[in-house]
């Protein structure tokens, strides 16, 4: 949740650049979350793949499994390209991080990482409530 909060406050303080970076730091972490859940996670800024090898090799309920497909599905956008564009900039143009983004990309950036947090939290509380049940059975 802090990289969300994070992008929360930049945007009310209208610096896009940064809420694009937070964003992109929250919807990169709501998907390692749920990766967790299955195993350790891969130092990487688009964690797409894992949590796909992830849905693939285990099966899960289909509620489940289209919340893990919507978090996956924000990495074309939002993935290791984003990172590295709103980290450093653009080497091509030599254009700032500061520069490269406007209301409309945090706006976007910001919409997308609540809709991943939202939807890691949804798997996260289905696996802890079937653990606890699990764990009653004892």
């Amino acid at each position: 949740m802090g990289y969300l909060r994070e992008a929360e406050e930049e945007f009310s303080e209208k610096h896009w650049w940064t809420t694009v970076a937070n964003a992109q730091l929250a919807i990169e972490n709501a998907a390692k979350a749920v990766i967790a859940l299955f195993e350790p996670v891969e130092k990487v800024h688009d964690p797409s793949r894992q949590l796909q090898r992830i849905l693939d090799r285990n099966p899960v309920p289909e509620s489940i499994t289209k919340r893990m497909v919507v978090v996956i599905g924000f990495f074309p956008q939002h993935g290791h390209a984003e990172h590295i564009k709103a980290t450093y900039g653009e080497d091509k143009t030599h254009t700032a991080p500061w520069e490269l983004f406007v209301k409309k990309d945090a706006r976007i950036a910001l919409t997308d990482s609540r809709k991943s947090v939202r939807n890691a939290q949804a798997v996260f509380k289905y696996f802890s409530a079937s653990a606890k049940k699990r764990r009653g059975r004892r």
